[in-house]
């Protein structure tokens, strides 16, 4: 089941990026992180490819093979619409987020991670430039963290060479 929402998800992807205009794609369509590790696993490779037909953003995400790091067959589709006209930036973001912002995207991905069933989450995915560097803040709304992806894993690695916990937390109440 997983192979093949993942294997129709980037169908559509392709689809997708054929028929958006070249005008939309401004926007990098691959993304990459670190995920850190646990007590219990290795840090992870994470990978995103989106397209973004007319004002919505398409997303799928995976595990990436990458040696050194764990690898499951987690898969997520997330699909979201354009915000940044009425999205505002949460207090506890920092500067370089808030003063950098290019597109928001809100919406909803389902995960189906690699040993449990589906799970629905709240996003948005905060496109930002920072110094002539693209970088997508994914915001976790309901869980009240965001964290930075890169478009190659050589600029994630750069951005974050420990591989350490790099998300931001909401203050606790």
């Amino acid at each position: 089941m997983r192979r093949q929402l993942l294997a129709a998800s980037f169908g559509v992807l392709m689809a997708m990026m054929l028929a958006t205009p070249a005008s939309a794609q401004s926007i990098p369509t691959q993304w990459h992180r670190i995920n850190p590790a646990t007590t219990t696993q290795a840090a992870e490779h994470e990978r995103q490819t989106c397209a973004f037909p007319h004002k919505a953003a398409v997303c799928a995400y995976f595990k990436a093979h990458s040696p050194g790091y764990h690898w499951d067959s987690t898969v997520g589709l997330y699909r979201g619409h354009k915000t940044t006209s009425s999205w505002t930036c949460p207090n506890w973001f920092p500067t370089t987020i808030c003063d950098n912002v290019v597109k928001v995207y809100s919406g909803w991905c389902v995960y189906v991670p690699a040993k449990s069933g589906p799970v629905l989450f709240s996003l948005d995915y905060i496109f930002t430039n920072v110094n002539g560097v693209p970088i997508l803040q994914l915001y976790w709304r309901d869980q009240g963290f965001v964290c930075p992806w890169y478009t190659s894993f050589a600029a994630a690695k750069a951005a974050n060479p420990s591989g350490t916990m790099d998300c931001v937390f909401a203050p606790v109440a």
